[in-house]
């Protein structure tokens, strides 16, 4: 006969660490069925899941052991087309950025376009310090390749004479775009090279399609980048839909991986909740509908995301008062980018939120979050409904009077600390001692109960939860000069509110605090497993 009680069997049974649950319950193991945690608890409670024909023990080895790390914030999974482009995040000078292009253009053909991020003008030392190149510096070694590189910011970009040939671009008389420049030589009124923000589209549409076996392999590179990194799920912010089709096509019922086979360690693909452009509202109100098919734990829409101002590194970041410096060229009285008008963005946020939407919108600088706070307060108050959780992408700079307003409004932070790690080699050049407090304050935040989210804002930062983690409990940083210095310390977490950023908070941000984020039973089985020296 058989027994009146037959336990479910386990496929994986871990013990013999530290388990951070992102609760307040204790675990000393964890159990896993499929794809879902079955047991959490006691080490006697958990076994009894244990069936030794049937389950694979894997001993912690006193390690930690995470939910799985939710990246709120992520750009182009093209991105990893970058990875394998011309490196230029170490550069300290202009002529190590020259040659690092000088050496990787030897390895092109001729026509062909060198397209590529990660150089920092806040990372060159000396009189070059702060100080954007121009096109002049590379015309000479790449006289037969379109150049197209943007600052790690992604605000700002360096074009080549024959990038902006190609793009059609008068050098003596660019053309004007709302939100955004062609950066003129202050004497002979030509154009640099460096375009910034809503003007870099036009470079862009110049730029060839790239094959669908070049697509792939980037799109694969970012996806083990991710993996590595201990990144389950991704909130991705793409400006069109092409991405969504390509993940869509390879999330099929039964995909896992890109080739269809699975895993048991692990999988090259992120779970991927995915936002195009805020302008695309209607189209993503209909597919979302359309959509509601899909696996949910591998790809899903429900949100858009728009553009208010510029970045803080390329000096469009809208302040409420100028900045300090006039390093980047352009008005002395330079106080940054609106890069959509405010009544504008209301009418957008209005319709994308009516139709069910949840609504991102990037604002950095301080008047930006000022001003989509007050649009998100005036659509929230013209049209009550439950469980809205707009979102501010930045959320920056933020004046002592607004700070309270994200918790009182609901409004999520989607904040990318290891900003920070770059910002404080100027910030105080460019804003003043008096605004360093109105950055990043992530503890007065929390303190307010404003729900903070995690991210790395990917490929302008590392996608890296240990470092965004590590730059928001120490706030530190390196200058040029490789001195160690704190940004605002009165401002640092603690660990545990770096791992709920990551985590259980990044869960509720997008919508599926109900399946992850936390080791509980019946929960996704995302899990990371770290040395506790991590910390």
């Amino acid at each position: 006969t058989k027994p009146a009680f037959e336990p479910t069997c386990a496929d994986l049974f871990f013990s013999g660490g530290t388990i951070w649950t992102g609760t307040d319950q204790k675990a000393e193991a964890v159990s896993v069925k499929g794809n879902t945690i079955l047991a959490v608890g006691s080490y006697e409670e958990v076994v009894k899941t244990y069936c030794p024909k049937e389950t694979v023990a894997i001993s912690l080895e006193g390690k930690m052991m995470t939910p799985g790390w939710i990246d709120t914030h992520v750009h182009s999974i093209l991105s990893g087309l970058d990875l394998l482009s011309v490196q230029m995040a170490d550069c300290d000078s202009h002529a190590m950025l020259a040659e690092r292009v000088r050496d990787f253009v030897q390895q092109m053909e001729p026509g062909q376009w060198l397209v590529g991020s990660g150089w920092n003008q806040e990372r060159f030392k000396g009189d070059e310090a702060g100080i954007s190149p121009d096109r002049f510096l590379i015309d000479d070694i790449a006289p037969n390749n379109p150049v197209w590189l943007c600052r790690l910011d992604l605000h700002q970009c360096l074009a080549n004479t024959l990038a902006l040939e190609a793009a059609g671009v008068d050098l003596n008389n660019p053309p004007e775009v709302l939100g955004g420049l062609f950066q003129r030589d202050e004497k002979t009124g030509l154009v640099t090279g460096i375009v910034k923000d809503n003007a870099m589209a036009v470079i862009v549409k110049a730029i060839p399609t790239i094959t669908s076996e070049r697509y792939m392999e980037g799109l694969q590179t970012a996806m083990d980048y991710f993996v590595s990194q201990g990144v389950t799920s991704i909130n991705l912010f793409e400006d069109g839909w092409t991405t969504f089709e390509d993940l869509y096509m390879r999330t099929l019922p039964g995909k896992s991986n890109f080739d269809g086979t699975r895993s048991l360690r692990a999988t090259p693909f992120v779970r991927t909740y995915f936002a195009p452009a805020l302008a695309l509202h209607k189209e993503a109100a209909v597919l979302y509908e359309s959509k509601k098919h899909l696996d949910q734990s591998f790809l899903r829409l429900g949100a858009v995301k728009g553009f208010l101002d510029g970045s803080l590194g390329s000096y469009t970041a809208m302040m409420h008062e100028p900045y300090n410096d006039n390093i980047q060229g352009g008005p002395s009285d330079n106080a940054g980018i609106f890069l959509v008008p405010e009544d504008e963005m209301y009418q957008w946020v209005k319709s994308a939120d009516a139709s069910g939407l949840q609504v991102c919108v990037h604002a950095i600088g301080s008047k930006a979050v000022h001003t989509i706070l007050n649009i998100f307060e005036r659509v929230i108050k013209e049209h009550p409904r439950e469980d809205r959780r707009l979102r501010i992408e930045h959320c920056q700079h933020i004046v002592k009077e607004d700070r309270r307003r994200l918790a009182e409004l609901g409004v999520v932070g989607s904040v990318q600390p290891y900003h920070m790690v770059d910002d404080g080699l100027f910030i105080e050049r460019a804003l003043g001692a008096d605004r360093l407090d109105t950055a990043y304050p992530f503890r007065t935040l929390l303190e307010y109960g404003t729900t903070l989210a995690f991210g790395s804002d990917w490929n302008v930062a590392p996608a890296s939860p240990l470092l965004g983690i590590h730059a928001a409990v120490t706030r530190s940083y390196y200058d040029v000069e490789g001195n160690k210095k704190q940004f605002v310390p009165s401002e640092c977490i603690t660990v545990e509110q770096g791992l709920h950023a990551y985590t259980t908070a990044a869960a509720y941000a997008e919508y599926s605090d109900h399946i992850k984020g936390k080791i509980l039973p019946g929960y996704l089985a995302d899990l990371v497993v770290i040395d506790n020296r991590s910390f």
